[in-house]
């Protein structure tokens, strides 16, 4: 479905995260896009003075300075972004608009009027879904949880700081109550601050605030730098610097390539990765049990993106990051412990044997072909489950990504599914390859896959997972599963670039009369 899918869009206009310059370059490439078709926005994109694909169009100077006059109109916009699933949901609600802009017919007879005329219909059309998603957290004291959950799984805007405020809801970071927001904004804000002023020790201040001889005093009778005392703060800030500096080397190669991060080296790189820092050692000293292990930058980096980018939210990014960022450790904190690596009934393993039979209940013969040529799921699944796939896609679809993950009530079950269509979406290409261009095909994900795509198919792989199995099965897969269908799956097509959805009809659960997977 390519109908105002800006997947592609977003990822060519992911340039810098600057504000007024992202935004700019955002609109431009919405203006342009609005209208086209997947395949037409990169063609569009790469030949850059064409016009739309077809159109024999070629882009002239009073052509630009009409897209220029739209681009203008639409400054009241921050980002006229429409994630995939969001817009198709969109679409559904309103039938006019899709046909409003549709020209089966071929472009080359519609006028730049016509074209003007299209692009204001996805405006009013985008101005009309974003209102609904202000609608579902403002409207009322107490909000639908439910329905923020449902919006939020289809995709959040960019403006207006909706996502930075949906996310702090689906993490339980703000009430339902509207009205206790403030209060508790406050609270949480001080209490950060008070950590961090607690647990971040720096013996050089004692010094530099003492006068003389009582400073001296001070260092030679009490508490030094060569003191082995227990309760030595020299002791407690030499131990600390050892997990700052390993801190520190991983936050630097957090987003290393974003504008966002590495925009002024005297300035803002130093601003975002401090804060980053901070996060992850207050976390660690609140937390001795797990302290801190590698990867958890690439968890509460995209959170903290989301809050700073954003002006309504970035005075306090990193405070509210922090918070939001302990709340996803608490559901994903067992993946991180090293002792529970090789426990099957707990930490990574278990969640990486529960794909494994949630893949070979959905799809026996992938399973099966995977199995026999010893593919384990710890070759490629371990990070995608330790880092909520953070790693296997660029930002802006990792934000797309999450916005379902969060909105999981059972909280990242959906993670298991999307694992599963990200492997339905290769799934020729598994089928045909040996282990070695299997294992590097799934460690290196193609990029040509869009996010929207992989959210949509784990959606329909669930909603099809819960109809063949009782509800207790959906979230607690057996040790040793049957397949939920025959073992003779239906040949899937293609997908060496983007596969297409699995339809939800009966005839594709039960397509054959031998056979085990729906495909």
């Amino acid at each position: 479905d390519d109908e105002d899918d800006k997947d592609v869009v977003r990822k060519m206009a992911f340039l810098s995260d600057d504000d007024d310059e992202t935004h700019e370059q955002l609109e431009a490439l919405d203006v342009h896009a609005e209208g086209l078709s997947v395949q037409e926005i990169l063609h569009s994109a790469s030949e850059g003075a064409e016009g739309p694909q077809g159109s024999g169009e070629v882009a002239t100077p009073e052509n630009t300075s009409q897209d220029k006059t739209i681009q203008n109109e639409q400054q009241d916009a921050d980002a006229v972004v429409v994630d995939g699933e969001g817009g198709r949901a969109e679409n559904e609600q309103q039938p006019e608009a899709i046909a409003s802009t549709e020209n089966p017919e071929g472009s080359s007879t519609e006028s730049v009027d016509e074209r003007q005329l299209r692009r204001q219909s996805l405006k009013h059309s985008y101005q009309e879904r974003l209102s609904q998603y202000k609608a579902a957290i403002e409207d009322g004291d107490v909000i639908d949880l439910q329905l923020v959950r449902k919006m939020a799984k289809q995709g959040i805007p960019e403006a207006h700081g909706l996502r930075a405020t949906y996310w702090k809801v689906l993490l339980d970071y703000l009430p339902k109550k509207r009205s206790l927001w403030e209060s508790e904004l406050a609270r949480n804000r001080d209490i950060y601050h008070e950590w961090v002023r607690d647990l971040m020790l720096d013996p050089h201040a004692k010094y530099s605030q003492g006068q003389g001889a009582e400073a001296v005093e001070d260092v030679t009778t009490f508490d030094h730098p060569l003191s082995q005392s227990d309760d030595s703060v020299w002791k407690a800030f030499f131990k600390d610097k050892q997990m700052q500096e390993e801190i520190d080397k991983d936050v630097k190669r957090t987003f290393p390539h974003l504008h966002f991060f590495n925009k002024d080296i005297d300035a803002g790189s130093i601003i975002h990765y401090e804060a980053l820092r901070r996060i992850l050692f207050i976390y660690a000293k609140l937390n001795p049990g797990v302290r801190y292990v590698q990867g958890m930058n690439e968890i509460v980096g995209p959170i903290y993106y989301v809050f700073a980018i954003n002006a309504e939210h970035a005075e306090h990014a990193e405070a509210d990051a922090f918070h939001c960022f302990k709340n996803v450790m608490a559901e994903i904190m067992d993946n991180f412990i090293k002792s529970l690596d090789h426990d099957s009934s707990l930490g990574i393993s278990y969640r990486m044997k529960r794909l494994n039979n949630l893949l070979k209940s959905l799809d026996y013969e992938l399973w099966e072909h995977l199995e026999s040529l010893n593919m384990n799921p710890q070759f490629y699944s371990f990070r995608w489950l330790t880092l909520l796939l953070s790693q296997e896609f660029d930002l802006p679809e990792v934000l797309r990504l999450w916005d379902a993950l969060f909105s999981d009530p059972q909280r990242f079950d959906f993670l298991n599914f999307c694992c599963v269509s990200m492997l339905h979406c290769v799934r020729q290409t598994l089928l045909e390859n040996d282990f070695a261009d299997n294992l590097k095909l799934l460690q290196n994900y193609p990029k040509e896959i869009e996010i929207s795509t992989i959210v949509q198919v784990a959606s329909e792989l669930e909603a099809l997972y819960i109809v063949s199995t009782t509800p207790s099965q959906k979230i607690d897969v057996p040790s040793d599963p049957t397949p939920v269908s025959t073992p003779n799956p239906t040949p899937a097509p293609s997908t060496t670039t983007q596969a297409s959805a699995p339809t939800t009809s009966s005839s594709s659960s039960s397509s054959s009369s031998g056979g085990g997977g729906f495909w």
